[in-house]
């Protein structure tokens, strides 16, 4: 049995495209959990009504819900406490899933039983699930990605060094694995792929991928991470400092460290002046910080990259 574990937080506009899109797996033998993180507007009611009139299509179906947000987190910790299948797919209330999804995760995890930790491929569209609006700028940098057919060292070593390579919304895992290794860490309540990822490597738990297409990825006003108007989030780039200060640090030297604190003061700055919006100007005054940032530490490397059009934020 898999699960299919909904996350949800204000997911209103969104959350039957991602309801549907499960019932209509081709893969039968699949539990829905919905896991609400204490939603202002109408998720809750939507979901209970919805389920309420699909229920019998699946194994079993579960709405949790909270009286105070938690965080992502913590909302991932309480749909796993739920989970009763041995895999566990994720989905956000406003992403949707592939018809052969889970099919072909099962095919793979079956044909390749070391597999415990999955990514498939994503498409992204912005807004609507309309090929019009098709984008992939987010996801063109984590399909095919070579890291996949790296060892786990090779894997632990790049997620030190570079962003969360394994797209989330894409990711199938194995739930005793997730158990083992404790869960997701609420205390980066916000921030919750990289610390798992971080776990999992560092663990010794490589992770594959699925050479197929698995989940519908969608750019919006409403979606926390991929906000269509903001050149940044600083409040996810504060928690993503946080995260490197914490778990990082530790193998990185001290012009990784540097080059994290020249990062972070950048949007900081930016964030002060209030220069957050997605605009040609914003990006010029990042760019003008960055650079400004490498000539005061006298970073040569990210220098000449700046100067090739390689920046790395």
């Amino acid at each position: 049995m898999v699960s299919v574990g909904i996350l949800t937080y204000n997911s209103a506009k969104y959350i039957v495209e991602a309801l549907e899109s499960v019932k209509n797996q081709t893969y039968e033998n699949i539990e829905l959990i919905v896991s609400d993180d204490c939603s202002k507007d109408d998720t809750v009611e939507i979901c209970r009504k919805w389920i309420e009139e699909n229920k019998s299509r699946f194994v079993n179906a579960t709405l949790l819900t909270v009286e105070k947000n938690t965080g992502t987190s913590a909302n991932c910790n309480r749909r796993l406490a739920a989970c009763k299948g041995e895999w566990l797919k994720a989905c956000a209330g406003d992403d949707a899933l592939f018809p052969d999804c889970i099919e072909n995760f099962v095919n793979y995890i079956c044909i390749n039983p070391e597999a415990k930790f999955v990514v498939g491929k994503a498409r992204e569209y912005q807004y609507t699930f309309e090929d019009k609006n098709e984008t992939n700028f987010h996801v063109k940098k984590y399909n095919n990605n070579p890291l996949l057919y790296q060892s786990v060292d090779i894997q632990f070593k790049k997620m030190l060094y570079g962003d969360s390579w394994i797209f989330t919304p894409a990711v199938f895992y194995n739930t005793s694995m997730l158990r083992r290794v404790g869960g997701w860490d609420e205390k980066y309540g916000i921030h919750e792929d990289f610390p798992m990822f971080y776990k999992l490597l560092k663990a010794g738990f490589k992770c594959y991928e699925l050479d197929s297409y698995v989940v519908k990825y969608r750019v919006s006003n409403s979606n926390v991470w991929g906000n269509a108007s903001q050149l940044f989030n600083y409040k996810h780039m504060k928690a993503e400092f946080q995260i490197k200060k914490d778990l990082c640090f530790l193998y990185y030297s001290n012009r990784d460290k540097i080059r994290c604190y020249t990062e972070f003061f950048t949007v900081w700055i930016m964030n002060k002046l209030g220069l957050r919006k997605h605009t040609p100007f914003n990006k010029r005054v990042k760019a003008l910080l960055f650079l400004i940032f490498s000539v005061l530490t006298l970073d040569y490397k990210r220098l000449c990259n700046f100067f090739k059009g390689k920046r790395s934020f």
